[in-house]
C-alpha cells in the first residue's frame, strides 16, 4: 500500500505525458490552449499578482525542500535496500507531481496548432545572400528610427540610448501592445500575465538567459540586470510564453510585432534592433569574416548601442553556459519543439515571411 501511495504523482505526470502525446492538435488548441488553459490563466492572474513577492524563490525553495523531504526514509529502521528504493519512489514522486502541475498549468500549449500555420507563414531558412540583403534594408530602419529617437531627445546622437529613453509604465505598455497584436489575429488575451524583474541582478544572465516563464506561479520574469534596450522584447516574450504559446521562435515573433507595433518610438526602435540582432547572427554564423566588415562600417550610433548591450552581458558571465544549453536542448525536444535551441531563431523567416506577404496583400 505504502508504495503504490507513493506512485500516484508519478503515474499522473507518465498519463498528463501520455494524453498531450495521443491528443490531436486540434483537440489541444480548441479544448485546452483556447478553453480550459484561459480559466487558469484568469484564475492564477486574479491571485499572484498581489503577492508582494515574486512567487518565483518560493517554488524553487519548495522543490529544494521536496528533494530533502524525499529522502527522508534514511532515518527509519528499515534496511538499507527499503531505506533507498523508498527514497527512490518519493524522489519520482516528485518529479511526478512537478510534470503532471506543469503539464496541467500550461504544458499542453506545446502542442497547440502552430502559429505559422495559422498565420500561413514560411518558417523555411532564408538563403544567405537574401538574409545579406534583408539585413541591409533592416540597417537603414533602425538607422532611421535612431535619428527620430534623438530628434525627440535632449540627449547627442553620439550617446548610447539609455533608461532615460524609455517610457514609464514600461510592462503596462507592453502588456497592451502584445494583447493588441494578438486579438487582431483572434488569439484570446485573458487574464493578465504579470512580469516580475528577478534579482540580484544577473541571476538568470549566470544561467545564459534573460528572462523565464514559471507555469507554476504564471509570471514572467526577466533579469534586474537586463539593458534597456532588450527589456521590452525580453517583457514582450514572456508575456506571451504566459498568454499560451511554448516554442521560442513563436515567442520571438510576438515580441517582436508587440514592439514594432507600440505607440512608443523607443519601443519600436528596440523591436527592430532586436530583430537585426537575429539577422546578423545567422549572418556571423556563416560568414565571420564578411559580417565583420559589415559590422565596421555600420553608423556610428547603433554600433554604440550595440557595445553596450554586450558590455552590459560580459558582466555576468554564465555559469556552465555548455551545460545549461544541454539540458534545455533536451527540455525543448522533450517537449516537441524538434529544432531545439535552434528554435529561438526561427524568429527570422516568420517575420520575413510575415513582411513579405502584406506586401502581397497590399499590392
Amino acid at each position: 500500500m505504502l508504495l503504490l501511495t507513493k506512485k500516484i504523482w508519478l503515474t499522473l505526470g507518465i498519463l498528463a505525458l501520455l494524453t498531450r502525446a495521443i491528443l490531436p492538435v486540434s483537440y489541444i488548441e480548441e479544448n485546452y490552449s483556447r478553453g480550459f488553459f484561459l480559466r487558469i490563466r484568469e484564475w492564477m492572474d486574479s491571485i499572484v499578482p498581489e503577492i508582494p513577492f515574486p512567487p518565483f524563490y518560493f517554488f524553487f525553495l519548495f522543490a529544494f525542500a521536496g528533494i530533502i523531504f524525499s529522502f527522508r526514509h534514511f532515518r527509519g529502521l528499515y534496511s538499507f535496500r527499503r531505506k533507498l528504493l523508498y527514497s527512490l519512489l518519493s524522489f519520482a514522486n516528485l518529479i511526478g507531481f512537478i510534470v503532471f502541475s506543469f503539464m496541467l498549468l500550461w504544458g499542453f500549449n506545446y502542442k497547440r496548432i502552430a502559429v505559422e500555420e495559422q498565420l500561413e507563414l514560411n518558417t523555411d531558412p532564408i538563403e544567405l545572400e537574401n538574409l545579406k540583403s534583408h539585413i541591409e534594408d533592416q540597417t537603414h530602419i533602425i538607422a532611421e528610427m535612431r535619428k527620430s529617437l534623438f530628434r525627440v531627445s535632449d540627449y547627442s546622437p553620439q550617446s548610447p540610448v539609455t533608461s532615460e529613453h524609455s517610457p514609464l509604465w514600461l510592462e503596462d505598455l507592453m502588456r497592451e501592445s502584445l494583447e493588441g497584436v494578438l486579438e487582431k489575429y483572434d488569439y484570446p488575451t485573458n487574464g493578465r500575465v504579470n512580469i516580475r524583474e528577478l534579482k540580484p541582478e544577473g541571476i538568470l544572465f549566470r544561467f545564459n538567459s534573460s528572462g523565464i516563464y514559471l507555469p507554476f506561479v504564471g509570471e514572467g520574469h526577466i533579469d534586474a540586470a537586463l539593458h534597456p534596450l532588450q527589456k521590452p522584447f525580453v517583457m514582450a516574450h514572456e508575456m506571451a510564453h504566459g498568454y499560451g504559446f511554448g516554442d521560442e521562435g513563436t515567442c520571438n515573433f510576438w515580441a517582436y510585432l508587440a514592439c514594432i507595433h507600440s505607440n512608443d518610438l523607443f519601443v519600436r526602435y528596440v523591436g527592430h534592433l532586436t530583430y537585426w540582432r537575429y539577422l546578423a547572427s545567422e549572418w556571423k554564423r556563416n560568414e565571420p569574416e564578411e559580417y565583420q566588415k559589415f559590422r565596421d562600417e555600420l553608423p556610428e550610433g547603433i554600433v554604440l548601442d550595440l557595445n553596450t548591450i554586450n558590455e552590459n552581458l560580459k558582466k555576468y558571465p554564465s555559469f556552465f553556459p555548455q551545460t545549461r544549453d544541454f539540458i534545455y536542448e533536451l527540455f525543448l525536444r522533450s517537449q516537441g519543439v524538434d529544432d531545439g535551441m535552434d528554435n529561438y531563431n526561427k524568429i527570422v523567416p516568420m517575420v520575413k515571411s510575415y513582411w513579405d506577404k502584406l506586401k502581397v496583400e497590399n499590392s
